[in-house]
C-alpha cells in the first residue's frame, strides 16, 4: 500500500480534504475525502459518489464503493474506492465535480 500525500482546497467556500492509498497490487485506489462548509447551503445536495472521478491520461473512472463516515449539512467524509486502475499508473488526478472543478493531482513513486 502506497500512502500518499494529503491536499485541500476550498472553491465556493466547500473544503475538500483528500489522502489517497494506492493499493498497487490490486491496482485499488482508497480515497479518503471531507467536503465541509459553514457558508454553502448547497453542500448538502451532493453526492460524493456521484461528484468524484479519477482521471489518468484521457481516461477516467468513478468510484465502485463509498463508505461514508459522516454525512450531515455542513460536512461529507468517507471513503471512496476505485478499482481496476491501469498497473502502470503513474499520475493521476482526482477531480470534484462541483460549481467549478476542483482538481488535486498526484505522482506515485514505488
Amino acid at each position: 500500500m502506497i500512502y500518499l500525500p494529503y491536499q485541500n482546497q476550498v472553491q465556493d467556500l466547500i473544503r475538500a480534504d483528500i489522502q489517497p492509498r494506492y493499493d498497487q497490487y490490486h491496482h485499488r485506489m482508497y480515497l479518503q475525502i471531507s467536503l465541509s462548509s459553514f457558508q454553502n447551503p448547497d453542500l448538502s445536495k451532493v453526492s460524493v459518489p456521484d461528484a468524484v472521478a479519477v482521471e489518468f491520461g484521457d481516461d477516467a473512472i468513478v468510484p465502485t464503493e463509498w463508505t461514508p463516515v459522516v454525512e450531515t449539512d455542513t460536512e461529507k467524509k468517507g471513503v471512496l474506492v476505485f478499482d481496476n486502475l491501469p498497473k502502470d499508473l503513474k499520475t493521476f488526478n482526482v477531480v470534484i465535480y462541483l460549481y467549478e472543478d476542483m482538481t488535486f493531482e498526484w505522482t506515485i513513486e514505488q
